[in-house]
């Protein structure tokens, strides 16, 4: 277990579970039947948009034959890494990153821009989409005027 949980150490644990549904050629409907689940949880923790209980681990774990613990494990060091990116102070002037929703960057992932790189584009995505607080966070984060 220690290997595998080493090489996916950070991935999303649903990445891992649609990975194995695939390789044993199990529909997502089908698995949810199978460990008593309803189909939108099951797709929801896969498509990352929700956490998995304890319980729900433990019979994601126990049909798809891995360790009891390994996903929960899995959930663990994303939430590490998550909160790591989340609360990344080196970016900028040791600058908390900006509190902006997550719906004004609705097509992006935006656990994932770097926000020197991509500045740019997401000073224009919240000028577009953005409200005036969150206008606000990004004269703080890039010591600018908007």
């Amino acid at each position: 277990m220690n290997n595998m949980l080493e090489a996916y150490k950070g991935i999303a644990p649903g990445k891992v579970i649609s990975h194995e549904l695939n390789r044993k050629k199990i529909s997502q409907r089908e698995f949810s039947t199978a460990i008593c689940e309803h189909y939108q949880t099951i797709n929801a923790i896969i498509i990352g948009k929700r956490r998995m209980t304890i319980g729900q681990a433990l019979k994601m774990e126990k049909e798809l034959g891995l360790n009891e613990g390994f996903l929960l494990t899995l959930q663990m060091y994303h939430d590490i890494k998550s909160y790591k990116h989340s609360h990344d102070t080196t970016l900028t002037n040791n600058a908390p990153l900006p509190r902006i929703r997550k719906v004004v960057f609705w097509d992006t992932d935006i656990e994932k821009l770097d926000w020197q790189k991509h500045k740019e584009f997401i000073i224009s995505r919240v000028l577009q989409r953005g409200n005036a607080n969150e206008k606000l966070e990004l004269e703080r984060f890039y010591n600018i005027k908007l």
